[in-house]
């Protein structure tokens, strides 16, 4: 994989039904969808707080294009 080196980080919505049943790859495989990216390197994420429902969860990582 190539890294273009653009370093993101974006806080997204997730809503605690979309978490529940799916494992490790699933949830990140979701982060880097809800970040408008096909694929993440270095993924770091934290809750930050909840907003009408939904976790807010800021992600960060290292775009790569393929």
């Amino acid at each position: 994989m190539k890294t273009d080196n653009e370093f993101i980080t974006k806080q997204i919505l997730v809503d605690l039904n979309e978490l529940i049943g799916i494992d490790l790859e699933g949830f990140l495989n979701l982060l880097e969808e809800r970040c408008g990216a096909s694929v993440l390197e270095d993924i770091s994420y934290s809750v930050v707080g909840a907003l009408e429902g939904d976790i807010v969860i800021e992600v960060s990582g290292r775009k790569v294009a393929l």
